[in-house]
């Protein structure tokens, strides 16, 4: 057989030459006063990001209400129980030996207190680690605080906490122990109860629970066969939105998907059926579980869960360290902006966008006007008719379009649409004159929704505005599914 050098495969060597990942970034656009926010790379985005979801960046929450091929379109929000910034997922995972460490510390410190003072501790802490006082007092502090709450988790003990809806393993395994852990906890949980929230660290793996569920973490920790962990974990991850992502990375190395190729969740979903028990696939998963997870310490603690050699102690409540996990995950930050302001900066955008006016009566005069700065009583100042269409754009297609109407000339079936729509707008401004031009500058607000606003008692112009903005947030979190 011989093998020729081709076009495709020259292509193909060049495009893979680097061993770093192609990834996209994403925009993240406040529907406000469409101003720039930030941008959020790929794997963000595919792990954390749905509409309706918060994330914080900049120190800000924000609610996703849209996301459409590289752009977030969001909205300040007071609700801070958020997702992490892209950039927490890019730690250096922390290792298992490590973390055992950091357990052994703190079951030493606790050891201590009961025997030593304070600093009889410190010197001894300074003398086995290279660690400041202050460090090694507030090491002594939290433990402290710690026993008096409850039992001190370390590399032998496993603390679950029961919190509201949260539930919180204390857990020094590491970064990739503590993922793998999380993730068979969340996919035999999702199972029974429903969607399940995943935040791990190196120490802890909380879990939001849409119900208590603490008897059936127990369950899966003692029951669950440590042999059978890889099906599991890889039953679950398949359906995994880090799954999608990971396969799109191994698909475009292997030459099954372009660099340039677009594709939505749907023809995604599609193409990674198409390819199941393939090498693309099988080597998604190795990738997956060499990177993210580690299988096997993950069995050998699972055994040492169950034979009674690492021990589990259940408290209701939240101790210390588990408000220190809770912190990044519900605490982030207060409120970025009050509602109040976050309203004057919809109504400040609106107030300032562009219209133009156009006669429809008798097609000779058009105008643009900052929505602040229109008079309350406009007219032709051809004709002096009140028949206005209002549009956002420049307005010469339609223009050439009413007047081809008052020609009576006949419309294509898309130029109809346009004349109707103006002249929708047009009857609109008839009737409430200014108050139709401000209702119909909100984004993705037609006439039928302006009609439906305008309509409606309003005691205040802020009702007004605010009706406004409630139709912009509806739009945008539709706007995937209809068209104005």
């Amino acid at each position: 057989m011989e093998i020729k050098k081709r076009r495709r495969g020259i292509e193909y060597y060049f495009e893979n030459l680097s061993t770093i990942p192609d990834t996209r970034s994403f925009k993240v656009i406040n529907t406000l006063d469409n101003s720039f926010v930030a941008n959020l790379d790929e794997e963000f985005v595919a792990l954390n990001c749905d509409v309706e979801k918060n994330f914080i960046v900049k120190g800000e929450a924000w609610k996703i209400l849209n996301i459409e091929k590289d752009k977030v379109y969001v909205e300040p929000t007071e609700d801070i129980e958020a997702a992490i910034p892209a950039w927490e997922g890019e730690l250096i995972p922390v290792p298992f030996e490590v973390a055992q460490e950091v357990g052994e510390l703190r079951s030493k410190i606790a050891g201590l207190l009961s025997q030593k003072d304070k600093e009889e501790i410190i010197s001894w802490i300074q003398t086995e680690y290279p660690v400041d006082y202050n460090s090694a007092e507030k090491m002594i502090e939290t433990i402290k605080k710690q026993l008096k709450h409850s039992i001190v988790p370390d590399n032998k003990t496993i603390l679950i906490e029961d919190f509201e809806n949260v539930v919180i393993t204390h857990a020094c395994f590491g970064s990739l122990v503590n993922q793998t852990l999380g993730r068979l906890l969340t996919a035999l949980l999702t199972a029974r109860i429903g969607s399940v929230g995943l935040r791990v660290d190196p120490y802890r793996i909380i879990l939001k629970l849409q119900t208590r569920a603490t008897e059936l973490v127990k369950e899966i920790l003692l029951n669950t066969n440590p042999d059978y962990l890889k099906e599991y974990l890889e039953l679950s991850l398949t359906q995994s939105n880090l799954f999608q992502l990971k396969f799109v990375q191994v698909a475009k190395r292997f030459g099954v998907l372009s660099k340039e190729a677009e594709y939505g969740k749907v023809s995604l979903r599609r193409i990674i059926d198409e390819y199941a028990d393939t090498p693309v696939h099988r080597e998604t998963l190795n990738e997956i579980e060499v990177e993210k997870l580690d299988i096997e310490k993950a069995k050998k603690i699972l055994k040492e869960i169950q034979s009674g050699q690492i021990k589990m102690v259940f408290k209701p409540g939240l101790s210390p360290l588990g408000k220190i996990g809770l912190k990044y995950w519900v605490e982030v930050v207060g409120p970025a902006k009050p509602e109040r302001e976050i309203f004057e900066i919809f109504k400040h955008r609106l107030l300032t966008t562009k219209l133009r006016l156009i006669c429809l009566n008798c097609g000779r005069w058009d105008q643009s006007f900052i929505l602040k700065e229109m008079p309350q009583d406009v007219e032709c100042r051809k004709c002096s008719a009140r028949l206005l269409g209002i549009t956002k754009s420049r307005g010469e297609k339609i223009l050439k379009i009413v007047r081809k109407k008052l020609r009576r000339q006949p419309l294509t079936q898309e130029e109809l649409k346009s004349y109707e729509r103006i002249l929708r707008t047009a009857d609109l401004f008839l009737s409430y004159r200014k108050r139709a031009a401000i209702v119909l500058a909100g984004k993705g607000v037609g006439p039928r929704t302006a009609i439906r606003i305008l309509t409606k008692y309003h005691a205040s112009e802020d009702e007004l505005f605010y009706d406004i903005l409630k139709a912009e947030r509806f739009y945008q979190k539709t706007r995937r599914y209809w068209k104005i």
